[in-house]
């Protein structure tokens, strides 16, 4: 029994994603006095902090401000990074299965792989649409936007799809690199842009985009997109069947985004009373909460926030990182969403 009891304790905290709330947790317990292993799993060699892409498009950054390496953040922090992504949790036996066919055990799990852009199904927007969630996208986007400028044409357009936050601020940035050479479209189904932001919020993008000459679509569906064609409707009651076909030099899509799946044994639905909402402090690394949990955080960029420059993060100095870090962390209650704790 005591042997049992000493292998679970040697095995680690596995984290699995090294976004804002894996990273972020790893930090959090690894600044605790006689924390216990830490493992983060995470298939990339950079962590990419999403906030400042829009500067890394423009140049105002370079690219290791916006996605220094995993390998530099983590040196001399107590903490094991594996380049590997997690396929499937298998909760009985306490362990996980990773894609290059490794078998990690863990103590306590952090399931933190956060979200993913979604096409949410519509023709065309899988192989013509750019997205805006990558190093790769920004590269895709910087060429697209060098091309408009070096090669204008009369009524050349791009198309942005979701007017929230990164749609519209993304929509200002193309307008103020691109000068006028480009007529730039901001389309949204809703009735209004930013749909969950503060009424000020809302008139203070609005005005950015009308000083910017960027033309804002409400209440317009798009249908599907072709080469050089955006397919759109008009979803306002007394325009119904008015559909449009856009021509367009570019697509970017900005629309939404849904949870990265992972598949679990046993599944969460199928065990009753098995799952308890976090709306407090984790304190895993002192005081356990069952013999083996699994907790759940779901990636989510806040919503709503005053319509003024970013500060630039402190990744020049390590412990003004460290302790940004552990301050969110606390700030959020290890929750953004709500995290979900498993019971074995």
């Amino acid at each position: 029994m005591e042997e049992s009891s000493s292998r679970h304790a040697m095995r680690p905290v596995l984290i699995a994603g090294g976004g804002f709330g894996g990273l972020y947790t790893a930090l959090a317990l690894a600044s605790r006095r006689h924390h216990p292993p830490i493992l983060l799993v995470e298939p990339q060699e950079r962590f990419l902090f999403l906030p400042l892409l829009y500067e890394l498009l423009s140049q105002e950054l370079r690219s290791w401000e916006v996605a220094p390496r995993y390998d530099t953040l983590l040196a001399s922090r107590g903490i094991a990074w594996l380049k590997d992504r997690v396929s499937r949790i298998d909760a009985s036996a306490g362990c996980v299965h990773t894609e290059q066919g490794r078998q990690l055990p863990y103590s306590r799990l952090v399931i933190a792989t956060g979200s993913r852009g979604t096409s949410y199904g519509i023709p065309g927007v899988e192989d013509l649409a750019i997205p805006f969630r990558s190093l790769a996208d920004v590269e895709r986007l910087q060429e697209l936007v060098q091309h408009l400028r070096s090669h204008p044409r009369p009524l050349q357009r791009l198309a942005l799809v979701g007017a929230g936050p990164s749609g519209v601020e993304l929509a200002c940035k193309l307008a103020d690199l691109l000068r006028g050479s480009t007529v730039i479209e901001l389309i949204e189904q809703g009735p209004d842009l930013l749909p969950q932001a503060r009424a000020f919020n809302r008139e203070q993008a609005r005005s950015a985009l009308l000083r910017r000459d960027v033309r804002l679509r409400t209440q317009t569906r798009v249908l599907g997109l072709e080469p050089g064609r955006l397919l759109l409707s008009l979803t306002a009651d007394n325009a119904a069947g008015s559909d449009e076909s856009l021509p367009v030099d570019g697509v970017i899509w900005t629309a939404g985004v849904t949870v990265a799946p992972l598949r679990s044994s046993p599944s969460p639905a199928s065990t009753p009373g098995a799952a308890c909402t976090v709306n407090r402090p984790c304190s895993c690394a002192t005081t356990p909460v069952c013999s083996r949990w699994v907790m759940w955080l779901t990636s989510q960029m806040p919503m709503e926030r005053p319509w003024r420059p970013r500060p630039r993060w402190p990744f020049s100095r390590p412990t003004a990182w460290r302790r940004t870090c552990c301050a969110r962390l606390r700030a959020s209650h290890c929750s953004p969403s709500a995290g979900r704790i498993w019971a074995r």
